[in-house]
């Protein structure tokens, strides 16, 4: 049910993406598709559509790279996390085990006493 909500909520925003996105290489004008074009329209057109390929591939390895940096920070934070979790769960184990004696010890006594 809330995935419909989420859905409702987004299709005015898909709108003005693909409104945005669409557009965003060259394409050829009706009288470049025809087969009576002039071939140096035809290769100008292509030759800007492939300026832009290139430039848009350019601008996602460079979006790739920067991802791949902060993921990478991201992991390391996270090891550190888990490392120093590790060592204070480790302390906590030691401690545990440490206090759970001293109270066996102390009702091992509690009981001596009280047969005494």
């Amino acid at each position: 049910m809330s995935w419909v909500s989420v859905l409702k909520a987004s299709f005015p925003y898909i709108r003005d993406i693909a409104s945005v996105a669409i557009p965003a290489f060259t394409s050829r004008s009706d009288n470049n598709k025809s087969a009576l074009a002039v071939p140096s329209e035809v290769d100008s057109v292509v030759q800007t559509q492939i300026k832009e390929l290139q430039s848009a591939a350019v601008k996602n390895s460079e979006s790739i790279k920067a991802l791949a940096h902060n993921l990478e920070e991201m992991i390391r934070g996270l090891e550190s996390s888990a490392s120093q979790f590790k060592h204070r769960t480790e302390k906590l184990v030691a401690l545990l085990y440490i206090s759970t004696t001293i109270a066996v010890v102390a009702l091992g006594c509690a009981i001596w006493a009280v047969v005494q």
